[in-house]
Order: C-alpha cells, then sequence, then structure tokens
C-alpha cells in the first residue's frame, strides 16, 4: 500500500522559490520578444523602398568606418564578401545591434536605401 507523502514534503518555501523562478522566467521572455519586436520595427523602419541615395553623399562615413573596421566590422558580410541582398543587410543590422555597434546600424539603413550596384561600389573604397 502506499503511503502519502509526509506533510513537509513540499514546503511553502520551495513552493514560494518556484514561484519567484516562474516569474523570473516570465520577464525574461517577455524581454526577449520586447527586444526582438524592437528590432523588427527598427529594420521596417530603415526599409523605405523610395529613399535612394547618392554615394557620394555618405562615402566619407562608410570610409571613417572602414578606417576603425578594417574588415568592416559588422557590415562584414556585405561590403567585404560581396553579399549584396537586403535579406544580408538586414542580418548586418541585426548584428549590429547585438554587439551595440550604432554606427554600422545607421550605415546598414544606409545600405538599405542603396541599389545592389551602388552597395558594390562601396566595397571598392
Amino acid at each position: 500500500m502506499l503511503q502519502a507523502p509526509p506533510r513537509d514534503f513540499i514546503s511553502t518555501k520551495t513552493i514560494g522559490t518556484a514561484v519567484v523562478l516562474s516569474v523570473a522566467l516570465w520577464c525574461v521572455i517577455l524581454f526577449a520578444c520586447m527586444q526582438f519586436v524592437c528590432f523588427k520595427m527598427q529594420a521596417r523602419k530603415l526599409m523605405r523602398p523610395n529613399n535612394r541615395i547618392a554615394v557620394p553623399d555618405v562615402i566619407d562615413r562608410f570610409r571613417s568606418y572602414k578606417l576603425s573596421h578594417p574588415t568592416w566590422g559588422a557590415l562584414h558580410t556585405v561590403l567585404d564578401d560581396g553579399n549584396v541582398r537586403n535579406k544580408h543587410v538586414l542580418d548586418c543590422a541585426e548584428f549590429a545591434l547585438e554587439t551595440n555597434d550604432h554606427e554600422a546600424f545607421e550605415l546598414a539603413g544606409l545600405l538599405l536605401q542603396m541599389s545592389t550596384t551602388q552597395r558594390q561600389k562601396l566595397r571598392n573604397i
């Protein structure tokens, strides 16, 4: 015959700890979801289709960034490897946010406003 567990088997302290851990886990999940939504909103703001810019207008910013990041830092995939599609620029923007590289994030926004041909030209500076 099975016996019931002793009265102190699950104490109120154990239940309290479980509740606190559960609340903390939900807070972490909520924070991660909020960050993901913020990134998506920022990326959409960057991808405005009819905002074309000219390379000569921004080339100095890109040169300055390359001086401090010889392999193009967070923009390496696009400007060093030559993957110039919007998907790759968005990946670079996401990586720039993850690494707190604000200049790279802004430059990714400029890249999104350029054609793929313009992005290719920037690789040669």
